[in-house]
């Protein structure tokens, strides 16, 4: 783990100093910090600060500005082509929906607004001036690999049940151990999950999927919340399988439809379809599953009979092409000769493109197909030890 000076964002720093100047406090937070002391470079930096919004719109002014959450306290700042999220020092109140607090109350203590955070990795703030600020262990819990939520992990889950993804994803991403009392209330509140949109359960999931191998941490608790189909009496052993063989295949969300295909090829074409349609996906990543899995599914019979009516089709058009031919024998051959060879020039550029997407089709079948072998042996091999 890099060491705890962290070098700031040329952004950030200008926007720290700015803040400083005009007699706030105000820290690199969450994320960014986290990421710095891991080694790794952070995608984004946020900011947060004693002044209040309407200090942070007057210092910045109005152009600079994006009123992106007054409510809750945020500006988001413009500064050297990139943004900038600065947040107010704030509290919460009750979170009666399970997912927004009901109220925010700002604060002049960066470690009261740290307390609100979800886990001890991402409750960490930073400023050239003060170093690390850490009140919960996060640097610590880097250290160990470890994901711990901030204070009591039931509180934090009641509060936003999103975080429960969120603990799992982040496990995932670093390859890091869950807390056990962390991962108990997850388990034991992970129903509440219904409180959350569906469009950011999909989101989560799928960057979990992304993650390098996230079988180990698809707790099956929580996928039982979120795809319950998958969980039917002779299904679950098929989960239990493709958890390890999702680890296999290719990571990074480019290629999220080939572990999308293998953990719901149960589900077949119709019933994957069904799933992802519930869970909102786009309609282009819809139809790159379930063509996966239509492909997977079919036993190489099938695939012959599932073809053999456009082979008739072609052997009949080749016989129509035939005769007309013939017929049409007194055409002028030089006719035929220009018409052949601009035919010709079509047919070989056209082809290039088709083998080029065959190419990277069977690529990505290949992927899940060796997938569903290994399902299958990892099924047989459980089948054969429970009994």
């Amino acid at each position: 783990m890099a060491d705890h000076k962290i070098k700031l964002d040329s952004g950030a720093a200008a926007l720290l100093d700015a803040l400083h100047g005009a007699g706030y406090a105000a820290y690199a937070v969450g994320g960014c910090v986290r990421d710095s002391l891991l080694g790794l470079t952070p995608h984004d930096w946020d900011l947060c600060t004693s002044a209040l919004p309407r200090q942070v719109l007057d210092r910045f002014g109005k152009e600079q500005c994006i009123p992106t959450g007054l409510q809750h306290g945020t500006v988001t700042v413009k500064y050297g082509g990139k943004l900038y999220e600065t947040t107010t020092f704030r509290t919460e109140g009750s979170y009666s929906d399970g997912r927004h607090p009901d109220s925010v109350a700002f604060v002049p203590n960066v470690k009261e607004d740290l307390a609100r955070r979800d886990f001890t990795i991402n409750a960490m703030a930073y400023s050239a001036e003060e170093g690390l600020i850490d009140p919960f262990g996060g640097q610590k819990d880097l250290a160990r690999g470890l994901v711990r939520a901030v204070g009591v992990p039931h509180q934090r889950f009641t509060e936003d049940a999103l975080r429960i993804l969120r603990l799992y994803r982040f496990a995932a991403r670093f390859g890091f151990e869950i807390d056990p009392a962390t991962g108990q209330a997850a388990r034991e509140l992970c129903a509440h999950l219904d409180c959350v949109s569906i469009e950011r359960i999909t989101e989560e999931l799928t960057r979990l999927l992304a993650a390098p191998k996230p079988g180990t941490w698809m707790e099956p608790a929580v996928f039982a919340v979120v795809l319950p189909e998958l969980f039917t009496p002779e299904n679950v052993p098929r989960f239990e399988a493709a958890r390890a063989i999702i680890d296999t295949l290719p990571e990074g969300l480019p290629e999220v439809s080939a572990r999308l295909a293998a953990l719901l090829l149960p589900l077949g074409e119709q019933g994957t379809r069904k799933a992802l349609k519930q869970l909102r996906c786009s309609n282009a990543l819809i139809e790159e599953v379930t063509t996966l899995v239509r492909e997977a599914g079919l036993v190489p019979e099938e695939k012959t009979a599932a073809h053999e009516p456009a082979r008739q089709s072609t052997k009949q058009g080749q016989n129509r092409s035939t005769q007309s031919r013939k017929t049409a024998g007194s055409r002028s051959s030089g006719s035929r000769s220009t018409t052949a060879r601009s035919s010709s020039a079509k047919s070989r550029s056209t082809a290039g493109r088709k083998k080029k997407q065959r190419r990277t089709g069977n690529k990505t079948v290949f992927i899940v197909l060796l997938a569903v072998l290994l399902l299958g042996l990892a099924v047989r091999a459980w089948s054969m030890g429970a009994a």
